[in-house]
């Protein structure tokens, strides 16, 4: 993690779409928790190489982090780990008891990242890709049907 700076901003930067769209591939829904987010960019000599949005929700008690991505050429180094532990301690701050993310069935490589972060699953939204979104996704060889909420106490 080398000459990485991570920095909290209030709003979305038009070099961020690549990002977006690599974590979630509904510009109909990533619009629907852009102006509710804040937004956490690591970057490294400039260049954005990870990004995670941190949702406000209706309850005061709970942040939901709705988008999360590193570069590819970046993965495995950390940075999604560390972005994670950045948003847990904002959310303290905050005075959030809980965080939530919710991910696919399908998506291993979040999965593992989530639970090596201290999240658990505690439910299972099923059908819910079937339902909310326009196009059929495939993931990892695999339909993409029913989505997992995991939660961590702070």
């Amino acid at each position: 993690m080398k000459n990485l700076i991570f920095n909290w901003r209030p709003e979305g930067l038009p070099e961020d779409w690549e990002l977006l769209l690599a974590a979630d591939p509904s510009q109909r829904i990533i619009a629907t928790y852009l102006e509710k987010s804040a937004f956490l960019e690591a970057r490294r000599e400039g260049e954005l190489v990870g990004l995670l949005l941190l949702a406000t929700t209706s309850s005061a008690e709970r942040g939901e982090i709705v988008n999360l991505s590193v570069r590819p050429s970046e993965q495995n180094q950390g940075i999604g780990s560390q972005l994670i532990q950045q948003a847990l301690a904002y959310g303290k701050r905050l005075g959030y008891r809980r965080m939530e993310v919710a991910t696919a069935t399908t998506s291993f490589g979040p999965l593992y990242l989530y639970q090596k972060n201290g999240f658990r699953v505690t439910s299972v939204e099923q059908d819910y890709y079937l339902k909310c979104y326009d196009e059929v996704l495939m993931e990892n060889g695999l339909l993409v049907k029913d989505r997992l909420i995991l939660t961590q106490s702070l």
